[in-house]
């Protein structure tokens, strides 16, 4: 019992020594994921068949450029009729204002009684009642007919094109995705002890460049101790913001005041995998073993790197026996 008792305190030992934060340590890495901040998927309003399809996928588009045209025939149809009514109703309503005119001329010469005045004020009234109700509609079934049309909400590149010209689509039906490309954004999870610095690096086509912005979520993930960070990127050349899109990965290069103060060590014994996850138990408050999961980075023979999973207080043990 008693050599089992000095082995398990030299690992103990061993582990607590790892851990110290290791001065002098190249800038840390974490993979980014590239992610547009304005993005939409777009649909049509109306169902029918697919008439004309004048983009593709990858293709740059302008604000309001049309992307799709429904069959709207119907529609078209339905639009003339509204056209014709009001136009018929404009000229009654041009008939009863002359007849009224008319009228109060009469009527002021004393040739006309004041019912029959009345009776010619209704009829213009109500011609233009009339009138405005058949506008109304006319307005109703112009914007009936615009939604059989599809058009860009923004500049930007469309991402997905979910379509064919001639296909049958419904209301609702998603057909396009788009993204504006002056919004992407590498997106990562590091170490909470690792937030607030300043001076990332977002590494592309092996160049460093500097984020326009920084953002982190004030959430920390439990079980990692993460904080996601958004780095905005700064406005590119086209040769390379061309080869951009969401979902490509980056590196994401910590600076070295914070590499110096938050890198940890854990020796290699003291990993404690469990279901293919790596972990390490630790002591809590009343001395018994608690297991965390890991995010390991860089590895050495004898130890690997904790990118995230354990707080600066807490205490490596020695796997308990079983």
């Amino acid at each position: 019992m008693l050599p089992y008792f000095f082995t398990l305190f030299s690992i103990l030992s061993l582990g607590l020594a790892a851990c110290q934060a290791a001065a002098g340590e190249l800038p840390r890495q974490f993979e980014a994921r590239l992610e547009a901040g304005k993005s939409a998927r777009l649909s049509a309003q109306a169902g029918g068949r697919v008439q004309a399809l004048p983009v593709q996928a990858g293709q740059y588009v302008q604000a309001g450029q049309l992307l799709l045209q429904l069959e709207a025939i119907d529609a078209q149809q339905e639009t003339r009729a509204a056209q014709a009514q009001a136009a018929a109703a404009r000229e009654r309503l041009l008939q009863a204002q002359a007849s009224l005119t008319r009228q109060q001329k009469l009527q002021a010469q004393g040739f006309l009684s004041s019912a029959a005045l009345e009776q010619a004020q209704h009829a213009q009234r109500a011609a233009q009642a009339e009138l405005n109700a058949l506008q109304a509609q006319q307005e109703a079934s112009a914007a009936r007919q615009s939604w059989r049309q599809v058009r860009a909400p923004f500049a930007g590149v469309l991402a997905a094109v979910q379509v064919e010209a001639g296909d049958i689509v419904q209301a609702g039906q998603p057909l396009f995705s788009m993204y504006d490309p002056a919004s992407l954004r590498a997106v990562a999870h590091v170490p909470q002890g690792l937030a607030g610095h300043s001076g990332w690096l977002l590494e592309l086509d092996g160049k460093s460049i500097s984020p326009a912005r920084l953002q982190w979520l004030p959430a920390t993930d439990p079980a990692s101790q993460t904080r996601e960070l958004r780095a905005e990127l700064p406005p590119l050349p086209p040769s390379q913001s061309g080869a951009l899109s969401p979902g490509r990965l980056l590196r994401l290069q910590a600076p070295l005041s914070a590499g110096d103060s938050g890198t940890r060590w854990l020796a290699r014994n003291l990993l404690a995998p469990r279901a293919q996850m790596l972990g390490v138990y630790v002591a809590d408050a009343q001395g018994k073993p608690i297991w965390r999961v890991l995010r390991i980075g860089r590895q050495r023979a004898d130890a690997v790197e904790v990118l995230a999973g354990l707080d600066p207080h807490d205490k490596p043990i020695a796997p308990p026996l079983r």
